[in-house]
């Protein structure tokens, strides 16, 4: 590495996906491309460590494309400098088991721009997540609703939307993937990102307190930051807001006590007790996916080994090619 960067000081696209030797000292080489490198594949480079990353991230601050699937040793304290890129669109973190929500909190948050130091929102476009089974319905809601170019978001794999009633806005598995790909399946794309995030924001709002009586976290619109999880997020779309949010982690009021009036007991006719109430029938999991029709932001093929899309150099080529990056040299 330290010799292709020497010979070709302004590489703008650099695939090394798969060269499993590659280490932290090989992304220093690669941080003298500066300013010139956009588009970084790193995917099961599995040596690479938090250290490789925030180096990477401090010293070519123009990346729009990252892929970093199956880099095993990476934690929320990449996520966390990745986040701060302010031209970043796509990101590949697939099977990066370790991170959390305050990952995705931190792509959510909104980024300085220029003049004036104006706050503006993400421009992530794509997001791969799959297999990252630490996510929340409650980060992916604050990233769906900090992030208004969001066209892609893949969540195969992660237990909390392998759900019917979100499962209905994913795409259609690839019909050579085997029955249990199928099961595990979850991308979202095009409208029905959209459509998931106005199923969850919807649920939010009507289910405030789940069964054990602790207060879901609804997403905050309001124009003032809210501290989430020891961050400061900046969140957007006030025209939304119901009324003042809560931050997103407790301690929270308990709920109202029920209004049940009460009934008297037959063996004891002077005392009372609550009503008998039917057991809660939870209806068995099922797989229905949807599928729009469109072909925005849908991925021409996938990757066996993940169920998901990989980001590709055609992709950063096609935008050059339409003067995405005229004038930011």
């Amino acid at each position: 590495m330290q010799k292709i960067v020497t010979a070709a000081p302004r590489l703008r696209n650099l695939v090394l996906a798969k060269c499993r030797q590659i280490s932290d000292r090989a992304v220093m080489a690669i941080t003298k491309l500066g300013k010139n490198l956009h588009y970084i594949h790193l995917g099961h480079c599995a040596k690479i460590t938090d250290a490789g990353v925030q180096q990477l991230v401090r010293l070519c601050n123009r990346i729009r494309y990252i892929d970093l699937a199956c880099c095993t040793n990476l934690t929320d304290a990449s996520v966390t400098q990745l986040a701060t890129l302010p031209k970043l669109k796509r990101i590949g973190l697939v099977k990066c088991g370790h991170i959390t929500d305050q990952s995705i909190y931190a792509l959510a948050t909104s980024k300085q721009g220029n003049p004036g130091g104006l706050k503006v929102p993400s421009s992530l476009e794509r997001v791969h997540l799959s297999y990252c089974i630490n996510l929340t319905l409650k980060g992916i809601t604050a990233l769906l609703n900090n992030c208004p170019r969001l066209t892609h978001l893949s969540l195969t794999g992660v237990a909390a939307f392998l759900r019917e009633e979100l499962l209905i806005y994913c795409r259609e598995a690839p019909p050579e993937f085997n029955e249990h790909q199928r099961e595990l399946f979850c991308v979202f794309s095009g409208p029905g990102v959209s459509r998931l995030r106005t199923h969850l924001n919807q649920e939010a709002r009507s289910q405030p307190y789940d069964t054990e009586g602790t207060m879901f976290d609804e997403p905050n619109f309001d124009d003032n930051t809210s501290d989430i999880g020891g961050m400061n997020i900046d969140l957007m779309d006030q025209s939304q807001a119901l009324h003042q949010p809560l931050p997103l982690h407790g301690p929270y009021p308990p709920p109202p006590p029920p209004s049940v009036q009460p009934h008297a007991s037959p063996q004891h006719p002077g005392q009372h007790s609550p009503p008998s109430l039917a057991p809660l029938q939870i209806p068995p999991p099922s797989i229905h996916q949807y599928h729009d029709g469109s072909s925005n932001g849908s991925p021409t093929h996938f990757d066996p080994t993940t169920n998901d899309a990989p980001l590709t150099l055609e992709d950063a080529e096609d935008l050059e090619m339409l003067g995405e990056f005229n004038g930011m040299e």
